[in-house]
């Protein structure tokens, strides 16, 4: 089984309906997203590259991008194992969020960021060394090979377009990673 991360892109009205919600009826959450981005294995190397070089300010603030400190739900989330996660996450009893600010922050720091700034601080070498999942990270660039820089850098442009989306306006971003 691999590992992504989901970005859904709500509105904050239906945000304020998911908020409202009682235990078990926050199932079809997603069904109010206006949009996504999936980063497919590539979402740890995102934030590893794009934390590389950074303040400490500005990595705490990639690191909230990919595990969200709001959510709404159990606050125990974390100490539960993995399927127990799974299960109140389908359920709509546990949803980690990003809010309009956190969202503004972010696309602002991505306005920044080319895709040969990628390009440049993506080293196979390095990502593996880091022991940043998949850890099968490889120069080979084909469109028949994942887990290289096109596909970094493919996620990071599709993520970078759902953020200045999201902050243009003033959306939610529900975060799910597993």
């Amino acid at each position: 089984m691999g590992s992504s991360a989901t970005f859904h892109r709500i509105s904050e009205d239906n945000f304020k309906i998911i908020q409202q919600a009682t235990s078990g009826t926050k199932t079809n959450y997603l069904s109010l997203a206006e949009d996504a981005a999936t980063c497919t294995g590539s979402h740890w190397a995102i934030e590893f590259i794009l934390s590389k070089e950074q303040d400490s300010e500005t990595m705490e603030l990639v690191s909230e991008i990919f595990t969200p400190k709001r959510a709404i739900g159990e606050l125990e989330f974390n100490i539960l194992p993995p399927e127990e996660k799974w299960e109140m996450y389908e359920r709509g009893d546990y949803i980690p969020y990003l809010d309009p600010t956190t969202i503004s922050q972010f696309a602002n720091l991505l306005d920044n960021i080319l895709e040969n700034d990628i390009k440049n601080k993506c080293d196979p070498k390095e990502l593996n060394d880091n022991d940043i999942y998949p850890k099968v990270w490889h120069n080979n660039n084909s469109l028949d090979y994942s887990f290289n820089e096109r596909h970094i850098l493919e996620d990071f442009v599709e993520l970078k377009k759902l953020f200045k989306v999201a902050d243009k306006e003033k959306n939610y971003i529900i975060v799910y990673i597993g």
